[in-house]
């Protein structure tokens, strides 16, 4: 109740209990004043006798004590200050009249009230002249002797006296308050502006920081890509030297187990039933190992991260029965047991038969490594959801806190566990084919007893749902999945690197214009691919469809690089090699085989004795001696490996085209390197009968872009640089 009355009035008197800023100096000058009035007034009444001496010396400490404490609150608490100075002004002007003995001495209380009023507002001018017609009465009941004027007149002088100090402060009081609202309005934005510039140098401060890890992150990713750059130049060369190797190799054990297998007229004998079985299995095996070569090396030129399929409908007790076939004479080598358990039926799958008959063989390589007796059982069981096909070993088996890491890349679990001098990747990649056919691989173990490792692969509704591209030829029955139609030959490399990747798409293989239309018809097909471009609208098939145009490598594009007439990719078959020499060399009769590689040039010349029509085959083994022998004896046509020792193939072809005698001389390029992954495509274009809405135009537009890589930036750069474009 007391707090709510001193607020009150407070509020109401407009006095802060804080020091007032625009009162504060002035207080003090008053007070000071007031005191040297009070001190002179004492020293005359001393001088004239009118107060005893100790009297006047009390007065004299008291108004300084008086002084001191108003002063000294006046530091810490203004109302208390204010208050203690009027009180010590009544109290003085009481002592007055009691000591002059006259009550007109208490008209003196009208300058108190009028400092009251200009101190503390209208609520002190009042309660100064209640309290000194308070201190009047005691004074005149007190005192009858008082002489004077009549009290009544004298309270009447001071309340007017208060009301007229209120009036002529309430504006005063107004403005004050009103300069000390502006004044802590301005010091509040001052506190604000100040925060704010705080705040603004730490952003500041945030921002070089973040400049400088900026610049420092510029650095290291300019570091990275230079790294980046020289792995995917050390990748490139590594993949054509890799293909080199492998293709030489790979080509002359197909070359001869082929020329064996099926051409034994050029022996002028023909191999025993065994040797034949062998020599059969052996090409088989080289046909499957080139596939898997095949993919590899097309997935390390395309960079595209992952493995691409090439699925067809296929049944799977054969892949199973041929891939078994493949390592029965390894596991039974060792003593072992091969079982082979699969129901009457198994359903028609569309799988890439080569990954899946991969995956089979990491699993039986597997199991006969880490077993040492008893046997190797390959089982299929059918379910609603598909077929799974599992692999039992009689092994040591896996320990359980293995069992979930055997799938890890590099993995190698310890010698008691069974498996050993493997770098851990079979299983891996072999989990990686089996989910991109949208199945699973798993493993099961006994410790001490053997393992079963089984993979699923969904049939039917199951298999639909997952991204295979099926392959050619595509019937009406097949319209599940959008319909593109290649322009090219069914294994064609182009044909094939589009199989594989284009996933989400069934791809028909039409080898002409006409039944490319047959096929769009037929399958509602989106659109067709084609190899070449065309100079002229006029040369445009009427497609109803659009044409895309994408240049893809491929021997085509070896054949205009190297500028020879045709390009054949090692391993060469006996029908590849022949079918070469009659589309470049119809009336050849004469021909140079030239490879750094005997072995090399007798394979190819025993392909070429395969042929029903003859040939005169001469042989060199550098570009150096063959360029001796062609300018003696010119050939009808050139056999050429392009990797050679000092003067290689591509010295041979530009100094043959560089002399008019022998430019036109007949070139057959047979390498295993690629020439095409140094050639670079540059006309991406899309072209349609029947024109394109701006709807499409935009659509189309939107996909190229989505597909363009980001620039790349110079170092220390914040933005691509611009540059002109390039010629296409």
């Amino acid at each position: 109740m007391v707090r709510t009355v001193v607020e009150f009035a407070r509020q109401w008197s407009r006095v802060q209990q804080v020091a007032d800023y625009f009162g504060r100096q002035a207080f003090l000058r008053l007070v000071i004043i007031t005191g040297g009035f009070a001190w002179l007034w004492i020293g005359y009444n001393l001088q004239l006798n009118l107060i005893g001496p100790a009297v006047g010396l009390a007065l004299m400490l008291l108004m300084v004590i008086a002084v001191g404490i108003v002063i000294w609150q006046h530091q810490y608490h203004y109302l208390w200050a204010v208050a203690g100075y009027l009180l010590s002004q009544l109290a003085f002007i009481s002592f007055l009249i009691w000591r002059s003995n006259n009550l007109d001495t208490g008209y003196i209380f009208v300058l108190l009230i009028v400092i009251a009023g200009a101190l503390t507002g209208p609520l002190g001018a009042f309660g100064a002249a209640a309290a000194a017609a308070l201190a009047q009465l005691l004074l005149a009941l007190s005192l009858p002797e008082l002489s004077g004027s009549s009290l009544a007149g004298l309270m009447f002088v001071q309340l007017l006296a208060a009301l007229v100090s209120s009036h002529a402060t309430m504006g005063l009081y107004t403005a004050l308050e009103s300069a000390e609202a502006s004044a802590r309005h301005a010091t509040a934005s001052a506190e604000e502006a100040r925060q704010h510039r705080g705040q603004l140098q730490r952003t500041l401060k945030s921002l070089d920081i973040t400049h400088n890890q900026l610049q420092r992150a510029n650095t290291e990713l300019f570091e990275a890509r230079n790294l980046a750059d020289q792995a995917l130049r050390f990748k490139a060369e590594f993949a054509a030297k890799v293909s080199h190797e492998l293709r030489t190799s790979l080509n002359l054990i197909l070359g001869f187990s082929e020329t064996m297998a099926f051409a034994q007229e050029s022996y002028g004998k023909k191999l025993p039933p065994p040797y034949l079985r062998d020599v059969t299995e052996i090409y088989r095996n080289s046909r499957h190992l080139l596939a898997l070569v095949d993919d590899i090396l097309d997935l390390s030129k395309l960079e595209a991260g992952r493995m691409g399929l090439r699925p067809t409908t296929v049944n799977l007790s054969e892949v199973l029965h041929e891939t078994t076939e493949m390592v029965r004479p390894l596991i039974e080598t060792k003593g072992l047991a091969l079982q082979l358990d699969l129901p009457p039926a198994l359903p028609d799958i569309t799988l890439d038969r080569v990954r899946i008959s991969q995956v089979l063989l990491n699993l039986l390589s597997n199991a006969t490594r880490i077993t040492s007796r008893g046997s190797i059982t390959v089982r299929a069981v059918t379910a609603n959801r598909g077929v799974t096909v599992q692999v039992s070993d009689t092994g040591p088996g896996i320990k359980p806190e293995d069992l979930e890491r055997v799938f890890e890349e590099f993995r190698q679990l310890d010698n008691s566990g069974g498996v050993s001098s493997t770098t851990g990747l079979g299983l891996t990649v072999s989990k990686q084919i089996i989910e991109l056919h949208g199945g699973k691989l798993w493993a099961e173990s006994v410790f001490g007893q053997g393992s079963t490792f089984s993979f699923l692969l969904p049939v039917g509704a199951a298999a639909a749902a997952q991204r295979l591209v099926p392959a050619t030829p595509v019937g009406p029955s097949r319209k599940s999945q959008p319909v593109l139609v290649a322009l090219g030959e069914a294994e064609s490399d182009e044909v094939k690197l589009l199989q594989r990747h284009l996933d989400g798409y069934e791809l028909a293989v039409a080898p002409t214009v006409a039944e490319a239309r047959r096929l769009v018809v037929q399958t509602s097909a989106r659109a067709v691919i084609i190899n070449e471009v065309f100079t002229a609208a006029a040369e445009t098939p009427p497609l109803p469809v659009p044409l895309i145009y994408c240049p893809l490598p491929g021997p085509k594009q070896s054949r205009q690089i190297l500028h020879v007439d045709h390009y054949l990719q090692k391993p060469i078959t006996t029908d590849a090699l022949h079918a070469a020499l009659a589309s470049a060399a119809p009336n050849a009769q004469s021909l140079l085989i030239v490879d750094d590689n005997p072995s090399a040039v007798r394979m190819l010349e025993q392909m070429v004795k395969a042929g029903s029509k003859p040939y005169q085959v001469f042989r060199a083994y550098s570009g150096h001696d063959a360029l001796a022998r062609i300018q003696a004896q010119p050939p009808d046509a050139l056999i050429l490996d392009l990797v050679m020792p000092n003067r290689d193939g591509y010295w041979l072809i530009s100094e043959l085209k560089q002399n008019p005698a022998t430019a036109n001389l007949i070139i057959i390029v047979a390498s295993g390197q690629a020439v095409e992954e140094t050639w670079h495509g540059g006309t991406i274009a899309i072209a349609s009968n029947n024109g394109f809405s701006p709807t499409e135009t935009l659509n189309y537009l939107q996909g190229l872009v989505s597909a363009i890589p980001p620039t790349r930036v110079e170092r220390h750069a914040t933005a691509p640089a611009w540059s002109a474009a390039r010629p296409g």
